[in-house]
């Protein structure tokens, strides 16, 4: 059996059974297990599965980028964003986490809703940015390349132009350490 031809069945067992042992897969197709072992490390280098301990599983949508997952909007998403914005109320204070299914959260946000979000992610500030009645707080997160040095705290209340001009202070979200930092005589 040619490799293309054993890897289009290794893959083939996978999406039928949901997951693939190494073990398994060297007695049905008669090669060892360091064939397979190496087919598996070259399937989840092209993004094809995800290789575990002992074999493999589908690839995870979550290690797709987050500009592929985006492209990618379930029904699921959009009705867990529609289900948390019925759960919203007028002056509330919402933290979102960074993610597709808190953007989609953020753009189901009614335009009429008065409240403040909380966020690391610069997309979701960015949805929010047309929303006159909300204040968005992004808390810049050091520990990524790319990253602002002042950590501190960025107000859009609705103000694109603010919002572009904060959008290059803080380019990417994410990280390993979080700072807001509060400013009394500022608010």
């Amino acid at each position: 059996m040619l490799t293309a031809e054993r890897r289009r069945s290794i893959i083939h067992t996978l999406q039928r059974d949901g997951k693939v042992l190494a073990s398994e897969l060297s007695r049905a197709l008669h090669v060892s297990e360091d064939t397979i072992r190496r087919d598996l490390r070259e399937l989840a280098s092209a993004g094809a599965l995800q290789r575990v301990h002992g074999g493999a599983l589908p690839r995870s949508p979550a290690t797709a980028s987050f500009t592929e997952r985006q492209q990618q909007v379930s029904g699921a998403k959009v009705a867990i964003a529609r289900a948390a914005v019925g759960l919203i109320r007028q002056d509330q204070v919402i933290i979102l986490d960074g993610g597709t299914t808190p953007l989609q959260v953020a753009q189901h946000l009614p335009s009429d809703l008065r409240a403040t979000v909380i966020t690391h992610s610069p997309p979701i500030a960015l949805a929010l940015a047309e929303h006159p009645l909300i204040e968005v707080i992004l808390i810049r997160c050091s520990g990524r390349r790319g990253l602002s040095e002042h950590p501190g705290r960025s107000l859009f209340s609705g103000n694109r132009q603010r919002a572009s001009r904060d959008r290059h202070q803080y380019p990417r979200s994410g990280g390993s350490l979080c700072e807001a930092r509060y400013d009394q005589k500022r608010g």
